[in-house]
């Protein structure tokens, strides 16, 4: 995972996080009553998932991760007033805890990890039997407006932001052992000023960070990308963008008795 592009988006990410905090309130919804004894939050960024876990049981640990040391320290001021939140800097798919944990939750990360699969399974392997995992992604339908415009604009210079699919999700889950307890995905309409209002809040997530082998649009690419944004997705109040989400409750099987 390239975290540079969510290192330099670290001040300015919770500014424009209006559909990371609409994924975290749904995925909430699905958090066990009983409070866990261990929590893993997993790609905390800037601790807006982390600060909730962190109200919703406030008597319980919480081992907070991200690979983006900048993200960690705006973090960690912002949530001071929190001791029992570990911040440690970490990638997912190789992160090894010393004791297990009988919750984890990620929200809007893994979406962008390059071995989805073996981030799952490293997880799978943190978790204790009977343990739960609150997972929460951004889907393939997320921001289709810009990446069908930069396509038709730029059809020479790679296809953009790819994110997976809800069935690419699911078998990854699957194929890792976890038992699915519950998964929605829900399309949502985020409603921007105007086009370029728009562009900077993505840019200020970290968002238009280009994949390896693209290349970015020169000066008239973008105006031309921004007049016809405008002219196919206005709205009332501007445009809009759509993002895709997929929330799960997963549960790891109780280890089986001989």
């Amino acid at each position: 995972m390239n975290h540079k592009r969510f290192a330099n988006a670290a001040s300015t990410y919770d500014q424009h996080a209006a559909p990371q905090l609409e994924l975290i309130g749904e995925l909430l919804k699905q958090a066990p009553a009983m409070a866990p004894h261990r929590i893993l939050d997993v790609g905390a960024g800037t601790g807006l998932l982390t600060e909730q876990l962190a109200t919703l049981y406030p008597t319980t640990p919480i081992d907070a991760i991200d690979l983006a040391e900048e993200m960690i320290e705006q973090s960690q001021k912002r949530l001071h007033h929190l001791p029992q939140i570990n911040w440690i800097q970490a990638e997912a798919e190789t992160y090894t805890p010393q004791k297990s944990y009988t919750l984890i939750a990620s929200s809007a990360v893994l979406h962008w990890s390059p071995n989805l699969t073996a981030t799952l399974q490293n997880l799978y392997n943190a978790l204790q039997p009977g343990g739960h995992f609150l997972l929460g992604l951004m889907l393939h339908g997320t921001l289709w407006e810009l990446r069908e415009l930069r396509r038709r604009i730029a059809p020479n210079k790679g296809i953009g932001l790819i994110l997976p699919t809800e069935k690419n999700v699911t078998e990854q889950i699957q194929h890792t052992g976890f038992d699915i307890l519950y998964s929605t995905t829900v399309e949502r309409r985020q409603i921007y000023s105007n086009t370029r209002d728009f562009l900077q809040a993505i840019h200020e997530q970290g968002v238009t960070a280009l994949p390896k082998h693209d290349l970015p649009l020169n000066r008239s690419e973008i105006l031309a990308l921004i007049h016809a944004y405008e002219a196919n997705h206005a709205t009332a109040g501007g445009i809009y963008a759509t993002y895709e989400t997929a929330c799960y409750l997963l549960k790891k099987p109780e280890a089986l008795s001989l």
